[in-house]
């Protein structure tokens, strides 16, 4: 019969390793199951907290806008946006959402509201002839136009004010 070794002790490291990375997978595991179904979110944290969406961590929706806390992921019906990446369209979102902006009588200034929260949040400096445009001009390809172009409204008649399109 063989006889019994100890473990050596980056074998006990292994496990304690193995077992932060479990944690983290369930993490991941569930931020995408909040962004792919955010309608099933509240039932699976009653069922199984340790597969849900940490306490700290929240989707936010409005019609057929769904957000992460930090609205650094969107989607807005099928499709999703990274702005983890593009922090001033981030904040735009935020702003118009926290206040509420859903349609023309509550749209918000962008000159005297938005860009002031967006400037002051991501500690930028003011800009000449900044336009709404600027937050979500993609480096590359059509993908932050195409955002903007779905998303953010000016209010008819209520020159330089903007809402987000969540119907």
């Amino acid at each position: 019969m063989p006889k019994e070794v100890p473990l050596p002790q980056f074998e006990s490291v292994y496990f304690q390793l193995q077992g932060i990375i479990s944690e983290i997978y369930k993490e991941m595991a569930a931020t995408r199951l909040a962004l792919v179904r955010p309608d099933i979110i509240s039932s699976k944290v009653a069922e199984n907290p340790e597969t849900s969406v940490p306490a700290s961590e929240s989707i936010h929706t409005k019609g057929k806008l769904r957000c992460n806390d930090g609205f650094e992921q969107i989607r807005i019906g099928d499709d999703y946006y990274d702005l983890r990446k593009r922090r001033k369209a981030q904040l735009c979102i935020e702003y118009l959402f926290n206040h509420q902006a859903f349609n023309a009588a509550s749209a918000r200034h962008f000159l005297k509201e938005i860009d002031p929260y967006v400037r002051k949040m991501g500690d930028y400096r003011r800009s000449k002839d900044i336009r709404i445009d600027h937050y979500f001009a993609g480096r590359k390809g059509q993908l932050f136009p195409k955002l903007r172009d779905e998303l953010i409204r000016a209010a008819p008649g209520r020159k330089g004010k903007f809402y987000l399109k969540t119907d």
